[in-house]
């Protein structure tokens, strides 16, 4: 009897393990790699990803429930799909910022995932906005900074994705 409490014990330990750290197996497959990845102050999890050979690039949003949603689905156009800029904003108090902007379409909704860099205090902030352009509703998801890895700078290293001065 004393061993089956010990497995039970440890059963109901593993189990809320995995489940609280189940997000995180989601947004990532063995092939790929985030290009930049965070969690958003509202619970998802969002990622700029690629395959490790470069084969696609990918848009993954997951919900605190784990539903994903994707785009495109793996392809070799995919890349085709995407936008990059890079622009530095100067700001009235003379701090110096970074803005790296990665944008495609979905429907009528546009998406922008975004990484400021501050030249000063080198700290960095990263969130995705989406824009509906009939109605032109706009959801914020600010990233919580702690949790952001990579670099959106990263996307342009392959030569794959077009280069934009500015984002329309």
């Amino acid at each position: 009897m004393r061993h089956l409490f010990s497995f039970k014990t440890l059963f109901a330990v593993g189990f809320l393990f995995l489940t609280q750290f189940s997000n995180a197996q989601l947004i990532l497959a063995e092939n790929e790699e985030a290009i930049l990845r965070f969690k958003a102050k509202t619970g998802e999890e969002i990622a700029l990803l690629k395959d490790k050979t470069d084969y696609y690039l990918q848009f993954r949003l997951v919900n605190p429930q784990g539903d994903k949603n994707e785009y495109p689905k793996p392809k070799p156009n995919s890349w085709k799909q995407f936008k990059y800029s890079h622009r530095v904003a100067f700001l009235s108090n003379g701090k110096q910022v970074d803005v790296e902007l990665v944008r495609f379409k979905i429907g009528d909704d546009q998406y922008v995932i975004y990484e400021q860099h501050d030249r000063g205090s080198g700290s960095t902030t990263a969130g995705l906005r989406i824009t509906n352009s009939e109605t032109k509703q706009v959801k914020l998801y600010s990233g919580i900074s702690s949790t952001i890895q990579g670099d959106l700078s990263r996307v342009i290293e392959g030569n794959n994705i077009e280069v934009v001065e500015h984002l329309d």
